[in-house]
């Protein structure tokens, strides 16, 4: 049975893994995924159904279509959708999931998301997987097409900087290997889009209607501010993917930077986030 999740038509069946029956809601309102982990304060601040804005939201909860989901100074939410696609946001964070359409038999389907400000970080489930074309996450610029892989970034409302986790198409680790492309919201240009193929590569964009940039490989303290704000500090004892000695330096955004540039699910914060010595050299350009 295929769910069709949008504001226009909303049919739904749980997946088998979620432990639920299928089920038609009478009120509009579609579950399309779980609160797989809260931290702090994360709160509903507007919602498709009939719930109370407000409510704060736990570990384990149902996540409907339409609901917006907010955190507070100290909170972090990750969200696991029925096909698998994993999103994550930091403190001060806002996320909606706009459209959900998941047949699990054939993992036909369609995602839609709009992370509208704060860190987030996402990795594509069965619908990317299947068909990279169908899921695309919005930003308050821009938004980013994403073809199997996973993602990270960060958006004030009125700026947004998107860097690719990896692995990209050099990568011969055996994971699934993925791609994204960044497009500037409103940009009718020739620059209208970048596509970043190399794991630690970002791009910016720096208002709407204006292009993203080209994409620059990131400073790995700047690498490491935006992954901490999804994990918080390492537990005691451990070490975290960026090398905390290297000296910081601020990344050049130019457009002649480099040319093109998987959290993996379960433990995001546990994979070397850069490329292997030797791989995917940068640029010198991009320096």
């Amino acid at each position: 049975m295929t769910r069709y999740l949008s504001s226009k038509l909303t049919v739904s069946c749980l997946a088998a893994a979620m432990c639920a029956a299928p089920t038609l809601a009478a009120t509009g309102t579609e579950r399309v995924g779980n609160a797989a982990a809260v931290r702090g304060i994360v709160q509903l601040a507007a919602i498709s159904g009939v719930r109370t804005v407000g409510k704060k939201v736990a570990s384990g909860e149902p996540i409907f279509l339409g609901d917006r989901v907010t955190t507070g100074a100290e909170g972090r939410l990750q969200i696991m959708l029925l096909d698998e696609t994993v999103f994550t946001i930091g403190p001060k964070a806002a996320i909606v999931i706009d459209e959900f359409v998941y047949d699990p038999k054939t993992s036909k389907g369609k995602v839609a998301a709009s992370v509208l400000k704060g860190t987030f970080r996402f990795v594509t489930g069965k619908v990317s997987k299947r068909d990279p074309s169908k899921m695309v996450v919005r930003l308050p610029v821009g938004s980013i097409g994403v073809r199997g892989t996973s993602v990270a970034g960060h958006t004030d409302g009125i700026s947004a900087t998107v860097v690719l986790l990896g692995p990209g198409p050099n990568s011969n680790t055996g994971e699934r290997i993925g791609s994204i492309t960044v497009t500037g919201q409103g940009v009718t240009n020739a620059n209208v889009s970048v596509e970043i193929v190399r794991p630690g590569f970002a791009t910016r964009i720096g208002g709407v209607n204006q292009p993203p940039t080209s994409p620059v490989r990131l400073d790995p303290g700047q690498l490491s501010a935006i992954t901490g704000q999804l994990s918080g500090p390492p537990p005691p004892g451990t070490s975290s993917e960026v090398d905390q000695s290297a000296p910081t330096r601020t990344t050049d955004w130019g457009r002649d930077g480099g040319r093109h540039c998987r959290w993996a699910d379960r433990h995001p914060d546990r994979r070397a986030l850069t490329a292997a010595p030797g791989r995917n050299p940068v640029p010198a350009a991009a320096r």
